[in-house]
């Protein structure tokens, strides 16, 4: 990694090649969108000292400027600080992007697209009618680099600053549709498997649309009208192939003319009559050469099983049906309900999968180990941070490195164990950290048979620690009382609602789950649901098998 310095009189070079991650100074980031290539200032004219007069030097000067306002004298921009020209750096430094913008002490969005703000105090609805429709929100690499930084800025044309990733998350969440909660720092593993697969869809969706290669998305979500049946299937794919290509939009129409009741026929009959066959007109003379992928998201979430099945069998006839024709790619992420394994079964051939609880067990070990590594790395110097006298700091050496193995070994293959442990071991109503995680240790020279056990009884055990037989039973009465309720729940409620539900004091509700930060997301305000960190967590239990086991 290359850094940019910011040299007196405002003058920019290149620091060496860094190649230990300890080695790297706090620095600034900038995320935006490329112009053409012959007026993005590379690699070689910054080597040169040349560069200034394109127009993407600009973005450049905006993100020095504003680093040394931040008190940063490095920052990185991609078009200049990566040699495009050697292969392997290219290649390593796609590989590391998500680490360097995570590492980034601040990542500054320069919106080209978005026009001059003056001395704009707040966004009207002019400025965001162009946040709306900036080309930033539309790149594959958005949500990459919304993500991975703690600190994201958003800045307009004319430098002056718009927001933050928290002023702004309820309309980055209106335009792109990520969840509010990721954006205010929430990491992906603590998100349910639907939100997870639908991050992956939506990243799938933002690649092909970058690449000019999305002909249509549909998401469905049970309980919305309008995405959670196929009434509107269909029309709404046909409709975003309209608004793309202007030949299909003509053909369709002829179509609509000649029989509009097709909106409202059987599932094949809309499928032939407003995709395949204006597919086919349109496309016939394009060649083979040209990839078209439609993005379907939670197919599962659909109402009709029966419905289901129809639309995997029309979209694997789809292929063979335009085979002569541009490529057309489907790209469906779903749960393996029973509805969708019968689907896919029946086709079997015409498709190819990628189950994510199928991803190898080494690539699996070396996730949790960079995971593992960076969240203890936090938790040690937030702790020392906190702790002032030097006896009590945890030594740079902690976690040794037989106990992150033997954390590795305990979590695999369930990355929510890591997630769930961590957030113990980091809570101090437990303990230190170094008690924490000697308690969680404990647990690997018992029985393995059971991944669940290790992820949860560490924290379940502890509320009972040091207390009186009467102390225990009245703990575990309220445990089932109040804790039991959530994880039952058909929709999560807040904790004022449950405690009116389940006739407890509101404190005593509060009480109690101050206790379970590290496995329900427990809202800062009693008017928001508290839910489950993990499903897992439910299926725990609620194993019968575990009934005369665990008192709990």
């Amino acid at each position: 990694m290359r850094l940019l310095r910011i040299c007196d009189g405002r003058s920019l070079t290149l620091t060496k090649d860094i190649i230990h991650d300890d080695d790297i100074l706090a620095y600034a980031i900038l995320s935006h969108t490329w112009g053409s290539d012959d007026q993005e200032v590379s690699f070689a004219d910054m080597v040169a000292g040349k560069g200034e007069y394109k127009e993407g030097y600009r973005k450049i000067e905006f993100c020095s400027n504003q680093a040394r306002l931040d008190g940063f004298r490095y920052f990185w921009v991609d078009t200049c600080c990566i040699d495009k020209s050697n292969n392997n750096e290219l290649s390593e430094a796609i590989n590391s992007m998500f680490r360097w913008y995570q590492r980034a002490a601040k990542c500054y969005v320069y919106l080209a697209d978005v026009g001059e703000t003056t001395t704009r105090r707040t966004i009207g609805s002019d400025v965001e009618k162009e946040l709306r429709a900036s080309r930033w929100f539309t790149r594959g690499w958005t949500l990459q680099e919304l993500l991975a930084p703690l600190s994201v800025e958003f800045f307009g044309s004319d430098g002056q600053q718009l927001g933050s990733k928290q002023s702004l998350k309820g309309l980055i969440n209106e335009i792109i549709g990520i969840a509010i909660k990721s954006l205010q720092g929430e990491p992906l593993s603590n998100f349910t498997t639907e939100e997870r697969k639908s991050t992956i869809a939506r990243t799938v969706a933002c690649h092909a649309a970058e690449s000019g290669c999305l002909g249509a998305s549909f998401f469905f979500k049970r309980g919305e009208n309008d995405r959670f049946g196929t009434s509107t299937f269909f029309s709404t794919i046909a409709a975003q192939f309209a608004r793309k290509e202007r030949s299909f939009a003509l053909h369709l129409s002829s179509t609509l003319e000649d029989d509009f009741s097709i909106c409202e026929a059987d599932l094949e009959r809309q499928f032939e009559k407003m995709i395949i066959g204006p597919f086919r007109k349109t496309f016939k003379h394009y060649g083979n050469d040209k990839t078209i992928v439609i993005v379907v998201d939670a197919l599962d979430e659909c109402e009709e099983e029966t419905n289901v099945k129809q639309i995997i069998d029309l979209f694997s006839r789809a292929n063979h049906t335009m085979a002569l024709y541009p490529r057309l790619r489907i790209f469906v992420t779903s749960r393996p309900d029973i509805p969708i394994r019968l689907g896919f079964k029946a086709v079997r051939g015409t498709y190819e999968d990628f189950i994510l609880h199928e991803v190898p067990e080494p690539v699996i070990r070396q996730d949790l180990s960079v995971y593992f590594q960076s969240e203890l790395a936090t938790i040690r110097n937030e702790y020392n941070r906190f702790v002032s006298r030097t006896h009590r700091q945890l030594p740079a050496q902690w976690p040794t490195s037989s106990h992150l193995e033997s954390l590795i070994n305990m979590a695999t293959p369930l990355f929510i164990f890591a997630a769930t442990i961590c957030r113990f071991i980091a809570d101090r109503r437990y303990g230190n950290p170094r008690k924490n995680l000697q308690t969680v240790l404990r647990y690997r020279t018992k029985s393995q048979e059971s991944k669940l056990d290790n992820t949860y009884r560490p924290v379940l055990d502890m509320i009972l620690m040091g207390q009186s037989r009467r102390e225990r039973i009245e703990a575990i009465r309220e445990f089932r009382v109040i804790v039991g309720s959530i994880v039952i729940l058909a929709e999560p409620l807040s904790a004022c609602t449950l405690a009116t539900l389940v006739d407890v004091p509101q404190s005593t509700v509060d009480d109690r789950l101050d206790m379970f930060h590290s496995v329900l997301d427990v809202p800062s305000t009693s008017t928001s649901p508290v839910r489950l960190l993990h499903l897992s967590f439910r299926d725990f239990l609620t194993d019968p098998d575990k009934r005369e086991q665990y008192e709990f």
